[in-house]
């Protein structure tokens, strides 16, 4: 691994010298544990399998194991490792997936939030679990009293949530802008997408900024490479 050439990117990119520091060491846990669990392989030989295994020895092993992930990110920019890139995306949605509760989504109203938690229903990954098929939406919506309308639009931003950076304002940009599935996402030009939700903001008044060009380019890569979930 070129820590040199890796930290000098970093800076590049205005991160800051401890994150720097702080993704090398990151960089060095992982290395380690390829030499020592993958028969000796290097950290440029890294697999999207390598990743999900190294999850599941890092959660057991280590504080704060999202920030290896990040680092595993950046260094897949950093070496235009365009299957870890989307792999470490993959992995950082869904793991951020089970945290992130659907009263934060822009929009949600706090009375449906509370009538879903009441059946245990809080985060993104429950409401994915919970209503992935439309028999399964029309059963929550008979079980909470939440419209299925508004079951299917919950379902729609968490589904939207999986790609990184699509939460609470985003991923109500995109859903309003007819961007309500990570299929339609994944159908777009990265530049084209801009230039439409720009448009979209301006003829709606949208309280909020079209994604800069790297983030659009993230998405439409991200989309295109996660694997479908809900059935519409």
């Amino acid at each position: 691994m070129d820590e040199a050439g890796f930290q000098q990117y970093m800076r590049d990119q205005k991160k800051s010298e401890r994150t720097a520091t702080r993704y090398t060491t990151c960089l060095r846990t992982v290395a380690a544990y390829l030499w020592k669990h993958k028969q000796g392989k290097r950290i440029d030989a890294i697999t999207p399998k390598d990743v999900k295994d190294f999850e599941s020895w890092g959660e057991k092993k280590l504080k704060t194991f999202n920030q290896y992930i990040w680092a595993l990110k950046v260094y897949a920019e950093y070496t235009k490792n365009h299957r870890l890139e989307m792999a470490t995306n993959e992995l950082l949605g869904s793991r951020y997936a089970a945290q992130y509760k659907l009263k934060n989504f822009m929009g949600v109203a706090p009375e449906d939030a509370d009538k879903l938690k009441s059946i245990g229903i809080k985060t993104v990954e429950q409401m994915l679990k919970a209503g992935r098929t439309v028999n399964e939406r029309k059963n929550l919506a008979g079980k909470t009293g939440v419209t299925l309308d508004t079951i299917v639009e919950i379902v729609k931003l968490s589904d939207l949530a999986r790609i990184p950076g699509l939460r609470k304002v985003r991923a109500r940009q995109y859903f309003e802008a007819g961007l309500d599935t990570v299929e339609k996402i994944a159908q777009w030009d990265s530049g084209e997408l801009i230039q439409m939700l720009t448009d979209f903001i301006k003829r709606t008044g949208f309280n909020g900024t079209a994604p800069l060009t790297k983030e659009a380019a993230t998405s439409v890569a991200t989309a295109k490479y996660i694997a479908k979930v809900v059935e519409y």
